[in-house]
């Protein structure tokens, strides 16, 4: 709206950004502070935890697939249900999605206690208070999935995972981490991100560009440059979901059967949130046949239902 109509298509602000600028220089020493106990909170946290490796990466010095990014939609009726079942259970789209996300890395690695990213705003340092502009980063949000629990208890844990990890989100991810910018330190602490209503291309493409015809624009993803191997976008009021994939590490085709294996995921535990997770049977869009996965041996086994 802002962007068709011009700032008069708004109304009346009681604040401004100046406002908030002036609040962050004036807050900063209290919040130095807050971060430091922040710091510790991660420190706490994150001690012992490993990096999440999946059964389906092959890494490679060349590129498996010509493509890093893939995108599928989630029907309108499965969409609504996800929405009117969160708002049931007190709880967010965002929530919800990021939760079938970590069920299916789980499967997918047979690991218990994971860290994925997750991407939010963070603008509360005196240092950025006049930048404009989307500021956002990655929080390392560890969880744990017990096959036993039903996807509703494990929800529920999670929640209060993320929550906690909300909370101390003061800090940038280079300070929980200050090894990442070492190439020989430790590993990353997640290898797998998750972002929930990102920026709008629709909404972008449809602008006026004084005569200049647009015919594509993409986000451009980094993860060829970082350990990340996927990073799923979510955009909750219209379905799409967006992969995308280190080239080195997934071809296309693994990567297209994990998003359709997460959309057929989202719609089996929309409509049976009480199934256990090792009970969950899901069906992959791209086969004929119903496919179930298995745990065996440490190893994700995919077997035809007939």
């Amino acid at each position: 709206m802002l962007y068709h109509k011009g700032s008069e298509s708004l109304d009346p602000q009681d604040m401004h950004f100046s406002d908030f600028s002036d609040w962050l220089f004036h807050t900063s020493d209290h919040r130095a502070e807050l971060q430091k106990q922040q710091r510790e909170f991660w420190t706490e946290t994150l001690k012992d935890v490993q990096p999440t490796y999946l059964m389906s990466s092959t890494p490679s010095e060349k590129p498996l697939s010509a493509v890093t990014e893939i995108e599928a939609t989630v029907d309108a009726s499965t969409l609504a249900l996800c929405h009117s079942l969160m708002n049931e259970v007190g709880a967010t789209p965002s929530e919800g999605f990021f939760a079938v996300y970590n069920t299916l890395l789980h499967n997918y690695s047979s690991q218990e206690t994971i860290v994925v990213g997750n991407a939010v705003t963070q603008r509360n340092t005196a240092q950025l208070a006049n930048v404009v502009g989307p500021l956002t980063t990655f929080l390392p949000i560890k969880t744990t999935v017990n096959s036993n629990q039903t996807f509703q208890e494990y929800f529920t844990g999670f929640k209060a995972e993320l929550s906690k990890g909300l909370e101390n989100s003061d800090v940038i991810y280079e300070e929980i981490n200050p090894e990442i910018a070492d190439p020989s330190g430790r590993p990353s602490y997640f290898r797998h991100s998750f972002s929930y209503d990102g920026m709008n291309l629709d909404a972008i493409s449809e602008l006026d560009m004084e005569g200049v015809q647009v015919q594509n624009i993409r986000t451009l993803s980094k993860i060829q440059d970082d350990p990340q191997e996927l990073l799923l976008d979510v955009y909750g009021k219209t379905g799409r979901i967006i992969l995308r994939f280190n080239n080195h590490i997934f071809s296309e085709e693994n990567a297209r059967k994990f998003l359709d294996t997460y959309i057929a995921l989202v719609d089996a535990l929309c409509r049976s949130p009480d199934s256990k997770i090792c009970d969950l049977s899901v069906f992959n869009p791209a086969e004929p046949t119903p496919v179930i996965a298995l745990e065996t041996d440490n190893l994700l086994a995919v077997t035809n239902t007939t």
